[in-house]
């Protein structure tokens, strides 16, 4: 579908849609008192708000903001569960799930089940009053007391209970790994979703990328196994950047496009803007909450380090961290491969200088970048 035009859908790409879809650890929290939503709060249309990015990107860091937020049902990337599938048959139970639960409708396939035992608790709502007896934080919660998630209650609560629903999405489970499957899903579902496209410079990436396995090397010479990492992340990269540009008006709206360097620089700068976007209001303790976060104590720091997906991290020493670590022949062949993306992004290449990239002084992104005005 060609993103020159509006993405209007033909009576019969509709048909077969419709025929497509009738197929069938715990996060740290604010303690704060139960909030009950107002019925005014209940009458508000339902928004829906999708992160997606590449892995290790900060993601779990940014959706993490929202989830503080006391209207906002949270699910932590919906797509894990199907990842086994068949590839020949993926695309087409992703889209069919994502059409289902953009809708609140946890009916799809093994949804309920999956959602409720993949990282339940990194979601304020899954692990909040009526799923448990208290709230996260409070000294009296416990795991073990909190309820089964069942298709009835998670529906209640993503329906009845929130007005804001906000999915983490890794890129690469995407169907097509393109951003416009999901205007697609949306347009289908009859919802109007928005957006936030989260980016990080490829290299520090591509290294947490290894650390964590998500490839191995098999050739510490060549490298080739990073070069095929690189190559693939960043062909989707610019194909998705490329989306974004060409969209229509009408749309371009409905897409934000984040770095994760200005979030870490400033993160209360950036999360009133993305707020804004979502059509949420600033809480004071959210703000306080970030500020916690990403100025921890060294006792937090040594509890979390262990944690793959933690987001209590001393944020400006993590934008810097990967120089001290990666070598300088890896940051070359990520240079090579991704070069059109890092100048799209204000990502600052060190040319094969040893020193620039070692030099903490010297930042590696511009303030400015061409992609903010696509």
């Amino acid at each position: 579908m060609s993103v020159h035009r509006h993405i209007v859908l033909s009576q019969d790409l509709l048909g077969a849609s419709k025929r497509l879809f009738s197929l069938t650890e715990p996060m740290t929290t604010i303690p704060r008192a139960p909030v009950k939503p107002t019925d005014k709060a209940l009458e508000r249309k339902q928004r829906i708000v999708l992160i997606v990015a590449h892995g290790r990107s900060g993601s779990t860091f940014l959706a993490s903001i929202f989830n503080q937020h006391p209207r906002v049902f949270y699910v932590f990337e919906p797509l894990h569960g199907i990842q086994r599938t068949k590839p020949e048959d993926y695309d087409k139970i992703a889209m069919n799930l994502l059409h289902h639960i953009f809708k609140c409708d946890f009916s799809a396939g093994n949804s309920t089940r999956d959602i409720g035992s993949f990282f339940r608790f990194y979601s304020r709502a899954l692990s909040s009053p009526p799923f448990c007896n208290f709230r996260q934080g409070d000294p009296r919660w416990r795991r073990k007391d909190c309820l089964t998630v069942t298709q009835e209650n998670i529906e209640h609560s993503c329906k009845k209970q929130h007005d804001t629903i906000v999915y983490k999405l890794l890129l690469e489970r995407i169907p097509g790994q393109s951003i416009e499957k999901l205007f697609e899903t949306c347009e289908l579902a009859g919802i109007e979703c928005k957006i936030i496209y989260l980016l990080r410079d490829i290299r520090p990436v591509v290294m947490s990328s290894q650390r964590v396995a998500f490839f191995k090397e098999v050739n510490r010479r060549e490298k080739s196994s990073m070069r095929q990492f690189v190559h693939s992340r960043c062909q989707m990269t610019e194909a998705n950047l490329r989306l974004v540009r060409n969209l229509p008006v009408s749309l371009r709206s409905r897409v934000r496009l984040v770095r994760y360097e200005d979030l870490a620089v400033a993160p209360l700068t950036v999360l009133q803007s993305l707020f804004e976007y979502a059509g949420l209001e600033v809480l004071g303790n959210i703000k306080q909450w970030i500020v916690n976060i990403t100025q921890p104590s060294a006792k937090d720091l040594r509890a979390e380090k262990r944690n793959p997906v933690s987001v209590i991290r001393n944020s400006l020493e993590i934008l810097n961290k990967w120089r001290r670590l990666i070598d300088s022949c890896s940051v070359n062949v990520i240079e090579r491969y991704c070069r059109d993306v890092m100048k799209s992004m204000g990502y600052i290449a060190t040319e094969g200088s040893v020193e620039m990239l070692k030099n903490l002084t010297i930042p590696l992104f511009a303030e400015n970048y061409p992609a903010a005005k696509y």
